[in-house]
């Protein structure tokens, strides 16, 4: 199975994105008899919107400590009249989070890391958002893809960014193994303690044999001596 799989490289702690048919209490399970641990619950803005009872029960059943926001569309952050309802949103629901043990995160893709009257979006977004409630996961990858030095995206989230996706993309832009690309990653590894990330996640868009890609990855920050 995948989490067998998973777990016999070496991994400790991973993000829930699917439970796979499962309940949460049935995915726990089978993740703590691989010796995984799950930090994260992934959800979608309706399963926040709609589904906000289930999606705490879920979390704290997993017994992550995080609930991410995986994606919103782009129309969200185009105006700052709906940008500024957004981060009220997400303030309120980040504060419910809250009452339970759990943190609220903000996970950013491309779009979000364009730059707006001298500011990333991301930026302004952020800015909106109260630090209490609603915290970053950074994508190093995908800032490097945007033109973004990943570096410049840490510091401006220092505190504010506990955990971050580790991944790579080619010089065509295209996602590959971490180590493989042109992320410096041996740069950035001692920066990401130093401003507080407390886990990263290795995370490959695409690949034609994803458990090969993750071994590969996971032996490359091992060699380096950065395992979290």
């Amino acid at each position: 199975m995948l989490e067998q799989n998973v777990a016999s490289m070496g991994y400790q702690v991973v993000e829930v994105t699917n439970l796979f048919g499962h309940t949460a209490v049935e995915f726990r399970q089978l993740l703590n008899q691989n010796g995984l641990r799950a930090i994260t619950n992934t959800v979608l803005i309706n399963q926040l919107r709609n589904e906000l009872d289930r999606t705490i029960a879920d979390s704290l059943a997993l017994g992550a400590c995080y609930v991410a926001l995986a994606i919103i569309s782009e129309e969200t952050l185009t105006s700052l009249d709906s940008l500024t309802a957004f981060a009220a949103e997400m303030n309120e629901l980040g504060r419910k989070l809250c009452s339970y043990g759990l943190q609220l995160l903000y996970h950013h893709h491309s779009f979000e890391l364009v730059t707006v009257n001298g500011e990333l979006l991301l930026e302004r977004l952020f800015r909106l958002l109260d630090p209490r409630f609603v915290q970053a996961e950074l994508d190093l990858g995908r800032a490097a893809n945007s033109g973004v030095d990943p570096a410049r995206l840490l510091r401006l989230f220092a505190e504010r960014a506990p955990l971050v996706h580790v991944k790579d993309v080619d010089a065509m832009g295209n996602f590959t193994e971490v180590g493989r690309g042109v992320v410096p990653y041996t740069r950035l590894f001692p920066l990401m303690r130093e401003t507080g990330v407390k886990f990263a996640f290795v995370e490959q868009d695409t690949s034609d044999a994803p458990l090969a890609s993750a071994r590969m990855s996971l032996e490359y920050l091992k060699g380096l001596g950065f395992m979290y």
